[in-house]
This record gives structure tokens, sequence and C-alpha cells, in this order.
């Protein structure tokens, strides 16, 4: 039996992605389960679910980290009909630990801002950050590279379609060469002036509002636009890398566990 116990679980995720880097709205770290608790066998997803849940049960694992957290805001009551009542009913009842590793992960100097830059070709990768306190050093809240070929916007939008291996793949703008890209894991429409600021003829990122596309457009920025939960979940294969390298325990990645769009 492992003697590493899910408190060093966390120090092991936090060596490398610091807690200390998540935004004050998040709920990182230990959400379910105990410090003391031993573990031998670790599951990755993006979101803990009923589907997520019941395979890292199958697959005998201790704990599971997901990027997700379960619980984001304080609850006054668990109603065990509920979707989340459920989940936390089938948690307590198999024992599994439950950890989140979220904003800590997109914006940390080896989180997964700077794997999506390296997914997608780009070079001469540099944080965009911003004007945050008492971090141990900038923050990633985005990334700046460069393409070593340039493209058009179409082929470089074509280009970040197969690279992610996203279903679908939104564009805007009129850039005859895209030579500097700027990116943001998730929901990163509140960054395209820095985007700007930094240089970017493009900024890719998921979840963009209409009027952040238009002043965008206006500013002169391209943007391109992907499925949240698919840009998110391709780097849930670098934390499992990760956890198995700093950990040496078992890592099971579980891919694809959200519903994804249906376009039509």
């Amino acid at each position: 039996m492992s003697s590493i116990t899910i408190g060093e679980v966390l120090k092991a995720i936090d060596s490398f992605s610091p807690f200390v880097y998540a935004y004050d709205w998040d709920n990182c770290g230990l959400i379910i389960g105990s410090p003391e608790q031993k573990v031998e066998k670790i599951a990755v997803s993006l979101d803990l679910n009923m589907k997520s849940l019941e395979i890292a049960v199958e697959k005998r694992c201790d704990c599971i980290v997901t990027h997700h957290p379960l619980l984001f805001n304080p609850i006054k009551q668990i109603d065990l009909s509920s979707h989340v009542g459920k989940i936390i009913d089938k948690v307590m009842k198999t024992g599994i630990n439950v950890i989140a590793a979220h904003t800590n992960w997109d914006v940390s100097p080896e989180g997964g801002n700077k794997f999506l830059a390296s997914k997608l070709g780009l070079v001469k990768v540099e944080p965009i950050s911003l004007a945050r306190h008492g971090l141990p050093a900038p923050s990633w809240d985005g990334v700046l590279g460069r393409l070593e070929v340039p493209l058009d916007l179409e082929a470089f939008a074509e280009d970040v379609k197969r690279k992610g291996k996203f279903s679908w793949v939104k564009y805007y703008g009129r850039t005859s060469k895209v030579t500097t890209v700027a990116l943001c894991e998730g929901s990163g429409g509140d960054l395209w002036k820095e985007a700007l600021k930094a240089g970017a003829c493009v900024f890719v990122t998921a979840e963009l509002k209409h009027h952040q596309v238009q002043e965008a457009l206006e500013a002169g920025l391209s943007l391109i636009e992907v499925s949240h939960a698919q840009m998110e979940d391709l780097t849930m294969e670098a934390l499992a890398e990760k956890i198995k390298g700093t950990m040496g325990l078992d890592v099971v990645l579980i891919s694809g566990s959200f519903e994804e769009c249906k376009l039509i």
C-alpha cells in the first residue's frame, strides 16, 4: 500500500501550479476528503460529474483531480436528490477524495495557457500578466507567442481547429498575415485589451461576448473562439502528466467527460 497522502498530493500540485495563483473568486484545493488519507491512484478530469466519478471508481482511484470545482460557492444545505447532492453522496459512500486545480492551473508558469501555446505551435512565448500582488512570479493570465510561418486568418483558424482537435472554431476579423498570437484558456474575453497592448494581431480564447467581439474588431484585433470545455479538456493531458511525473503514482486521464453542444 502507498504511503503517499492526499496532503502530499496537494503539495505536489502546489509545486508546479501554486494555489496562490488562483483568483479570489475561485475554489481550488481539497474540496472533499482528508489530507491524511492514503492514495495509490489518481484520476484527472475536466469536471466532476456522474460519468467521470463512475469511471474513477471503476478504475479504483482514491482521488480525482478536476479542473472545475464541484463546489464554487458556500452551500447551506445538501439535497441528495439534486445534481450536486447525488455526486456528494456517491463521493462520501465511495471514499474518493476530490481536489480542484482550476485558475491556479490556468495561469501558473507551467500551466494550461503555456501548454496550449505549445500545442498550437507558438514560439517565443511570454506571459500576459494582470496586475496581481503577492505572487511568487508573474502569472500567465494569457500568453503571447509567434508563428514560425505566418498564415492568413482563415488558414490559422483551420490550424487551431486541427491541432486542438476542436469540433468547431469561429473567427472574426480581416488580418491578412497572422504573426503574433495571444491566447487565454477558458473565458478570456476580458483580456482582449491586454492582448492587443502586448502586440497580438489575433487573440484565441473561449466564450466571447458580443460587445467584446465588436470592440476588439474596432480596435483592429482579430479573434478566434473555440469551445470552452474542449479547450480546457485539452490541458488535462498536461495536468495528468505533471501529477504523474511529480508523484510517481498511477494516473488515469478521463477525457470528454462533458456534454458538448451540437451544431446544426
